[in-house]
């Protein structure tokens, strides 16, 4: 298995650099030539996240579809496949970001009874405990 760190997996998404793309994706083909898996761990994922949000403007339920792609592909590994269905179902439930929800169910597998949040998006959302 190898990883990849989260702006190699945004160039085999976004094209604003060809050179770049290429060697990405040269990369996954090598890896699937190998019939070797491509590890994206969970702060890769949070990144990926914020970064189609907040530099490309990519709307939610567009990145939702996207991660749920790379889920969904066999040639991605992930830390904890079932954390990270629960938590990109939390977020097609429309309570908070991916990080939000990785965080807490992270919390959560560490025996933290509860997250404590300022976010009041999160209000109803499992896990959570919103501090007045």
């Amino acid at each position: 298995m190898i990883a990849f760190d989260t702006n190699v997996v945004v160039r085999l998404l976004v094209a604003d650099d060809e050179r770049q793309r290429a060697a990405a994706e040269q990369l996954l083909a090598q890896a699937i030539g190998r019939e070797e898996r491509v590890l994206l761990t969970d702060i890769v994922l949070c990144e990926l996240d914020w970064v189609l949000r907040s530099s490309y403007r990519v709307p939610g339920p567009e990145r939702l579809a996207t991660l749920r792609e790379l889920a969904d592909d066999p040639i991605f590994a992930f830390e904890d496949p079932r954390r990270l269905r629960a938590a990109l179902g939390a977020v097609a439930a429309g309570r908070g970001e991916l990080a939000d929800h990785l965080l807490s169910l992270h919390a959560r597998a560490a025996d933290a009874s509860t997250t404590y949040t300022f976010d009041r998006r999160l209000g109803d959302a499992p896990g959570f405990t919103v501090v007045a």
